[in-house]
């Protein structure tokens, strides 16, 4: 009877340690998990958009800034949950060379040492990234070292919920680190992927954007008088809705201007945007007719707002892009006119001031 009993316990012993094996290893790989049926990898890219860059900006100027939000092109869905014996991590290393140089806050942002170069010579781009990357929630990777890439961090947080991981939000910044060759430049670059837990790498991000070097300078001085001087009204001068003073042209210079076109072909056409600033809002953009300047206590004016015309009268509309003109090499000179116009039944005196911002843009 002792043989039998030998040769019973023996692959008893060997059967219950392949299964802890296998419990084990189960455990530790079902944190992050791959929807059914999902692909296995992801891809990510976004068009952000044309931003132009002033041809003297300095380096560290913000180009533009977008919005990162996308999901992945394949339809993946991945998913983790927090594992307290065994952390899900994540790290979002730069497939972009960092730039070397020192570069001051952006925006209000430390964006030394994680600027990573684009493809365009002279433009880089600063990735921050927002859920699930933030620690804001239960469900989400706490940082080690900020948010921006390159990135790491963990789930330290015991949920039930699970953290999504098909999409990608935050903000790119464009940021001038060396000199933009003039015309527009296309970016089109992979700038981060992502390594998640236990599988390896599991995504990559891509940016895509246009970025055109401004043809011309604008001076400290660009606009002709600045504020332009509408003049001393009475409330007598304001006959009903509609009523306008006199306009008022002034001008906008725009300094050492050169054009990229093939020799012989047109120019590049000049464009300006206006949008008010400073408590101005559009009354009716169309007609280029915006509101005064919030103004403290009852001392500003009421019932009059600010008219933006053409040099020919026609009305200047607001928030949108305005063809001027044809560049002049060397100096481009805008012309405009201004004007105040009734535009409520009774006007109140006082301190009657508008504000507007501009953009010029090349074409």
């Amino acid at each position: 009877m002792t043989s039998p009993r030998r040769h019973y316990m023996r692959p008893l012993a060997l059967t219950f340690c392949n299964l802890a094996l296998w419990l084990a290893s189960t455990s530790a790989q079902a944190r992050c998990d791959w929807g059914s049926g999902s692909p296995t990898y992801m891809t990510f890219q976004r068009d952000m958009g044309t931003f132009w860059v002033p041809r003297d900006a300095p380096i560290g100027a913000l180009i533009g800034k977008a919005n990162l939000f996308t999901t992945n092109d394949q339809g993946a869905i991945l998913t983790c949950f927090y594992d307290p014996v065994i952390p899900v991590t994540a790290r979002l290393p730069n497939s972009a060379p960092l730039f070397a140089g020192s570069l001051p806050p952006v925006g209000g942002k430390p964006v030394d040492g994680r600027v990573m170069e684009t493809n365009i010579k002279g433009v880089g781009v600063f990735i921050d990234l927002i859920y699930p990357y933030d620690g804001s929630a239960s469900n989400t990777f706490t940082p080690d070292d900020g948010t921006a890439i390159p990135y790491s961090g963990a789930m330290t947080q015991d949920t039930a919920i699970g953290m999504p991981l098909r999409a990608v939000y935050g903000e790119a910044m464009f940021i001038k680190i060396g000199d933009i060759d003039p015309g527009p430049q296309r970016i089109d670059q992979e700038v981060f992927h992502g390594f998640i837990h236990t599988l390896g790498k599991v995504m990559d991000y891509r940016v895509k954007a246009t970025v055109n070097r401004a043809q011309c300078t604008l001076k400290a001085d660009a606009v002709s008088a600045d504020p332009v001087l509408l003049g001393d009204y009475s409330v007598d001068d304001f006959k009903g809705i509609g009523t306008h003073t006199p306009a008022i042209p002034f001008h906008i210079t725009l300094n050492d201007c050169e054009d990229n076109s093939t020799p012989g072909a047109k120019r590049a056409d000049v464009y300006i945007f206006l949008d008010g600033v400073k408590g101005s809002t559009p009354i009716d953009a169309d007609q280029g007719l915006f509101s005064l300047t919030t103004a403290e206590g009852d001392e500003g004016a009421k019932g009059i707002g600010i008219q933006i015309l053409r040099s020919d009268n026609s009305p200047m509309p607001l928030q949108s892009d305005q063809l001027m003109k044809e560049l002049d090499i060397g100096l481009t000179r805008l012309d405009f006119r201004a004007r105040f116009v009734q535009t409520e039944p009774k006007v109140t005196p006082g301190v009657a001031e508008g504000a507007l911002n501009f953009t010029v843009s090349y074409r």
